[in-house]
């Protein structure tokens, strides 16, 4: 992380003209006869929530203890009061605090207060927020300590309060590291040092807690020496640094999606498909779909040639004779080997030469970079996620994910993940949950999903590893600050290797999108010709590398018509009886039920469980 190391000589700080700062300090209360306080005038009062106060607030913990002894180093000029929050070792709730930071705000004199506690997973963030923001307005300095285990926690990363942590750099109570960043603002000293407590009368102890008072007692100083408030306090903080502070790089948005009128495909693929078959959660009505004169569909019905009567009745149409005038958006597929088998280099270049000509919006599924020309004077979306969309690394703090999360998994590629998505964010959608959606395939923010994640055929994502983890992490959070019922995730291909003897084989990817999702639960979409010991492997797999359970199985309808030449013998819809064999297998060997691919009311039945999951 960029920073500063920040060091302040120890000594006495009192001067003549410091005056008087009012601190609050909200934890488990204070052991009033500690040796240590025995010369001090406590003060202090237990919360017991709406608008209910006691006057005893002794410490039964020893957490508040500790606190108060730290922060009683301004006792020459600061005016300290303890408010005491019961059976606060199990964990602060976030009414009570939210609660508490109001009635703090209305009622109580103070210039800084010390929250040396925080939540993780909020269910109303925006309240917790609004208390913060109160406190901020009445110029009441809020300094809050984050999450022990590592984690981004509340109130410490919202902008109105100063976060802190704790940093390697600092070995005494007067280093401070800052960092230039409206979440994470500080670290100081969080390693083990003496502490006064309950009982025994000190301990050794580290933690983000500790750090946070002393950077409150530096605060402190500061406000007693006349400045006042946050940005003037962190102004202070940044101008003692004895090195030149770099700013944090905010990330890139990521790119969203215009609207769309009217759109014509091309060419006829695999991603196009899906678009027809599903054009009812499309926003925007499909005018037209194109392909090569070489492609053999020319002049054919997509009805036809998909199969499906609920496709739009269309004919598949020539691009070299397209009717520019027809729709506002050119929707464009990949076309790596479409560009090869024609020998037509330039065929994205043409199509967006003449994209701008006719003043029409491009949305590509390729990555672009490198065609575009610098002057395109007409919207051009493409999915790309790379390291210029990552958020500050923060020492490596993720979010808790406060959402349920569904995960859609499988042993291979080509089984219709992507497919089962659609038709459980349909179903779901009509029985009026609210869905959050991570897609993997380049077409996602078409169906109104919230987040693409490009990491299938030709992927456009360039990040791997930790990075990938931190970046979804960051988009899951962002799902669950819309306050969404439901969060639906759908990976590509394998997620354990099938062999090991080439790199094709390892699933690296998959693992890095498993990690960055964290599925409590998972479908797992398998194969007619799947030996039991590998799936049985994916489910292990799955439940032991996150704390998440596979529910249910969903077969891929179409199976190899001669099992003995595997994929040379193409491929049949999967006979009664072997699907039957198949679903008692799985209730056997893995206890969880099978459904069908695209089978009506096995798929309803499927969206049922899921939600009956989350009930229980």
């Amino acid at each position: 992380d960029a920073g500063a190391v920040l060091h302040i000589n120890e000594g006495n700080r009192v001067r003549d003209d410091m005056k008087k700062v009012k601190i609050t300090i909200v934890d488990s209360g204070v052991r009033k006869s500690h040796p240590a306080f025995r010369e001090d005038e406590i003060k202090g009062f237990t919360w017991l929530g709406d608008g209910r106060t006691r006057e005893e607030f002794d410490d039964t913990f020893g957490h508040g203890t500790a606190i108060y002894g730290i922060i009683r180093k301004t006792l020459d000029y600061a005016d300290i009061t303890n408010i005491r929050v019961p059976q606060i070792e199990d964990g602060v709730d976030e009414e009570v605090l939210s609660s508490l930071l109001h009635y703090i705000a209305e009622n109580v004199e103070t210039d800084l207060l010390n929250l040396s506690l925080g939540v993780c997973i909020c269910d109303d963030l925006k309240r917790l927020r609004e208390a913060c923001l109160h406190l901020d307005q009445k110029n009441i300095l809020v300094i809050s300590a984050f999450d022990n285990a590592g984690a981004i926690s509340y109130p410490a990363a919202f902008p109105e309060v100063i976060g802190v942590t704790s940093g390697s750099s600092c070995r005494r109570f007067r280093d401070f590291e800052y960092h230039p960043d409206d979440m994470v603002n500080l670290a100081a000293k969080g390693t083990v040092q003496k502490l006064a407590w309950l009982s025994p009368d000190y301990i050794l102890l580290e933690g983000n807690s500790f750090a946070c008072a002393h950077a409150a007692v530096q605060a402190a100083e500061w406000l007693a020496g006349g400045y006042c408030g946050r940005k003037e306090i962190l102004e202070q903080f940044r101008e003692a640094s004895v090195v030149q502070n770099k700013a944090y790089v905010s990330a890139r948005p990521v790119q969203t999606l215009f609207p769309i009128t009217n759109a014509a495909l091309f060419p006829f693929c695999k991603e196009m498909h899906s678009l027809l078959r599903f054009h009812d959660l499309l926003t925007f009505r499909i005018a037209d779909v194109y392909d090569i004169k070489y492609s053999a569909v020319v002049g054919a019905d997509v009805r036809l040639l998909m199969k499906d009567e609920s496709a739009p009745a269309l004919v598949v149409k020539n691009i070299e004779h397209i009717e520019w005038d027809a729709f506002d958006t050119l929707i464009i597929g990949h076309m790596g080997e479409l560009s090869s088998l024609t020998g037509r280099k330039e065929l994205y270049r043409n199509l967006l030469k003449e994209a701008k000509e006719h003043q029409k919006q491009i949305v590509a599924f390729d990555d672009l970079t490198g065609i575009l020309e610098d002057e395109v004077s007409v919207p051009v979306y493409f999915p790309k996620v790379d390291r210029s969309n990552l958020p500050a690394s923060r020492y490596g703090k993720l979010y808790r994910i406060s959402k349920p999360v569904v995960g859609v998994f499988g042993t291979s590629s080509r089984q219709g993940k992507f497919t089962l998505q659609l038709i459980l964010r349909r179903s779901l959608l009509r029985k009026g949950y609210r869905i959050g959606q991570i897609g993997t395939e380049p077409s996602a923010l078409l169906f109104g999903m919230d987040d693409v994640y490009p990491m299938g055929y030709n992927c456009s994502v360039y990040l791997r590893g930790l990075e990938a983890v931190q970046y979804l992490n960051s988009r899951m959070n962002a799902l669950c600050e819309k306050d969404v019922d439901l969060i639906l995730a759908g990976s590509q291909s394998g997620t354990v290797p099938y062999d090991v003897g080439n790199l094709v084989q390892y699933p690296c990817m998959q693992y890095d999108f498993l990690m960055g999702t964290l599925p409590d639960a998972v479908i797992l979409c398998i194969n007619g010709y799947d030996e039991p010991e590998y799936v049985g492997r994916t489910i292990r797999f799955l439940e032991s590398a996150v704390e998440c359970r596979v529910i249910a199985a969903v077969l891929y309808p179409l199976d190899f018509r001669d099992e003995s030449r595997g994929i040379h013998s193409g491929r049949a819809v999967i006979p009664g009886e072997k699907e039957k064999a198949l679903k008692e297998r799985m209730r056997e060997q893995f206890g969880i039920p099978l459904y069908l691919l695209g089978k009506e009311d096995e798929m309803e039945e499927l969206t049922g469980q899921i939600i009956q999951y989350f009930e229980e």
